[in-house]
């Protein structure tokens, strides 16, 4: 007998087909409750396994044994004259009816009821019964506002994936998951944006200064481009395959693919930055915010046409806008995320503007760059990091023995004190609930909120009489000062010519008066830099200390000869020295294990300084004022420094020398917010916001 002969008679093709007809309905099956019952996404690869591995099972044992309707038996040798096949037994040629018919109608059910279900659903639509809100436990580390300037998670279309930065790399976290997997070893990336299909995101890289793309399922990130900027305004993958994003020249678009040199699509007029740009589906109009700097808030919200470049305001106030295929626009304004109609056709805004989403992160005035943080997919799925608790600071006296004195202030969420020359006052930032700057009479044990206009203020610093105190207004290159006992209106002191980048933020003031010292931007090809404004009517800077590094917190010695920073050149954060005004012809490094905030002591004799580590503590070196060149002692441990540290400095020192005033946190400022997912949220939105 053949072979085929044989495996016809031993009913081996038989069990084959039942075979493959069972796995199949068992993968469709698979398929369509994984979704629905959140299962993880290894069950389906784990019963193709499975399958695979039963089908040389299965066939191995229809050789061996035959089903009769006396039993299971072993299949013996052919016979002459026996058929080769005798007549299956009535209960397997049911079985196998049976199977073939459940086969049929599953298909017929799953390509007409089922398929026709998902995709009834009219655009924008979720097709859901309800929606279903879920917080997402995952420890995003520190969310310094720097980083906050873009937007650090995604969605992709389908709502399946949710992308986010950490300070560690880039990750991927599937709604079907638990864990996230990293995706980009490479940490502090942000103005994250997914594919059109999905498959990927683009990234801004704040180290390298471009923007770079990578599989969402893994794999080396590919270079799409760069512009000359510390980092864009705000970007866009669009559906034509095009990126857009906003510099502060304008908007520029560059391929997805790369290959190309960005061209420039929009112009922003002088002093106006544009944010979040995002193309239309008419592949011709560009949504995006505009704004004086730092001013999001009192912004407007516009379309422009790439090919006429007609503009259209839709709304003042407000930015981050995006376009949702139900109809409407949402954008943000404060901590909020707002609704309205909006009419694809006529590019018109109708109704009004209604509040759907409350706590919603944002960067604080200083860094701000009109980003929200919260993302929409196509299908309805909302994703969003909840605002951050305050932190909750008390002002303490520590001495050089580590013997703490608390204070009277009420507690706070307090940055950068700044004691008075005549000892009476500190100057504190507030930064929520609003950006704002106190002073704390220390004898009168009261607290002052200095008035200083609508976008509140920060960097101060007090003039050497303690008259005047001077400070960032919160938006623009532009410092204002103000009488200290807050009488009168604020006056503006300093304004950047045309073409300054960024704030100017006011970091120290020379011990004459004549001198202020800012950090800021001198190109755009520099990260942050230290300059100096002589206060005498003329508001050209001159920039000190410049360069590829990160540059900050200056400070004057007390004799005036002596400028002493920190700056990152040597891949972290150190402490050097530099003569005064010649701060080109020397420089020496103080620290040598990391070193940060530093402070002269109102003597000069000594400089003080942060050193990282499990447990900060507080440096000091002698310094010989007396010589012609700059000379400094050993370094040394005063004590172990359990108080805030920052990006700016968080203590200053009394005028002996003898004790800091420091922020003691009552609140674990590592608690970190969580992210909220809102599934079929435009059924939500539909009902708060009616497009009808």
């Amino acid at each position: 007998m053949s072979i085929l002969g044989e495996l016809k008679r031993r009913k081996v093709v038989q069990v084959a087909a039942v075979y493959a007809v069972v796995a199949w309905l068992l993968v469709q099956i698979v398929t369509a409750i994984e979704e629905p019952l959140a299962l993880p996404g290894w069950v389906d690869t784990f019963i193709i396994v499975c399958l695979g591995i039963g089908f040389p099972i299965a066939i191995i044992l229809s050789w061996a044994f035959d089903v009769t309707p006396e039993g299971i038996k072993v299949t013996g040798k052919a016979e002459p004259g026996v058929p080769a096949s005798p007549p299956a037994a009535p209960a397997i040629t049911y079985v196998m009816q049976g199977l073939v018919l459940l086969a049929v109608s599953f298909l017929l059910i799953d390509q007409y009821v089922l398929n026709e279900a998902r995709r009834s659903p009219g655009a924008g639509e979720s097709g859901s019964t309800g929606v279903t809100r879920f917080n997402i436990d995952i420890p995003l580390g520190d969310l310094d506002s720097q980083w906050l300037r873009g937007l650090i998670l995604t969605i992709s279309p389908d709502g399946r994936q949710i992308v986010f930065s950490k300070p560690d790399g880039l990750f991927v976290r599937e709604m079907n998951e638990l864990e996230p997997r990293l995706i980009v070893d490479s940490g502090r990336l942000n103005f994250i944006m997914p594919s059109p299909d999905g498959q990927a995101v683009a990234y801004w890289d704040n180290a390298a200064r471009q923007i770079k793309r990578v599989a969402t399922s893994g794999g080396a990130p590919a270079v799409i481009g760069g512009i000359d900027v510390r980092s864009p305004y705000g970007a866009s993958w669009g559906a034509d395959e095009t990126i857009l994003l906003a510099a502060p020249d304008g908007i520029y678009r560059v391929p997805a693919n790369g290959g190309a040199t960005p061209e420039l699509v929009v112009e922003t007029a002088a002093g106006k930055q544009a944010y979040g740009p995002t193309l239309l589906p008419d592949g011709d109009s560009i949504l995006f915010s505009v704004a004086n700097l730092g001013d999001w808030d009192g912004g407007e919200i516009v379309i422009e046409s790439i090919s006429t470049h007609d503009r259209k305001v839709l709304l003042v106030g407000g930015s981050n806008a995006r376009y949702l295929p139900t109809g409407h626009l949402i954008y943000a304004l404060d901590r909020q995320l707002f609704a309205v109609p909006f009419d694809l056709d006529s590019l018109s805004v109708s109704g009004e503007a209604i509040p759907v989403i409350d706590g919603v992160l944002r960067g604080d005035r200083v860094w701000q760059t009109g980003v929200a943080q919260f993302d929409i997919s196509s299908n309805g799925t909302l994703v969003y990091v909840s605002a951050r608790r305050n932190r909750l600071r008390s002002l303490v006296w520590v001495d050089r023995n580590g013997q703490e004195e608390q204070t009277e202030a009420e507690p706070g969420d307090f940055a950068s004190p700044r004691i008075s020359p005549q000892q009476t006052h500190v100057l504190l930032r507030q930064a929520y609930p609003e950006n704002t700057i106190l002073v704390w009479d220390i004898e009168n044990e009261s607290m002052t909120h200095l008035t200083l206009g609508q976008n509140g203020g920060d960097s101060a610093l007090w003039m050497p009489d303690g008259e005047r105190i001077v400070y960032h207004p919160g938006t623009g290159p532009i410092i204002d000062w103000r009488t200290s006992n807050n009488i009168g209106d604020p006056e503006r002191l300093v304004t950047g010519g045309a073409g300054a980048l960024d704030p100017f933020h006011p970091e120290a003031i020379s011990p004459s008066g004549a001198n202020l010292f800012i950090g800021g931007r001198a190109t755009p090809a520099t990260q942050w830099d230290i300059g100096m404004i002589a206060l005498d009517g003329r508001s050209e800077v001159q920039w000190l200390v410049r360069g590829p590094a990160f540059e900050a917190d200056p400070e004057i010695s007390p004799d005036g000869r002596w400028l002493v920073y920190e700056s990152n050149e040597s891949g972290r954060d150190e402490v050097y020295v530099r003569p005064f005004p010649n701060v080109d012809d020397g420089r020496w490094q103080v620290s040598n294990r990391g070193g940060s905030n530093p402070r002269w002591s109102p003597g000069g004799d000594e400089l003080f300084y942060i050193e990282p580590g499990q447990a900060d503590r507080m440096m000091a070196v002698d310094v010989d004022m007396s010589v012609s060149e700059f000379s400094f002692g050993d370094r040394k441990t005063i004590l172990d420094w359990p108080y805030a540290t920052g990006s700016s400095r968080n203590y200053d020192v009394s005028q002996d020398g003898q004790r800091f005033l420091a922020f003691k946190s009552l609140i674990d400022e590592e608690v970190t917010p969580q992210i909220v997912v809102i599934q079929n949220w435009f059924d939500e939105l539909k009902r708060q916001v009616p497009t009808d």
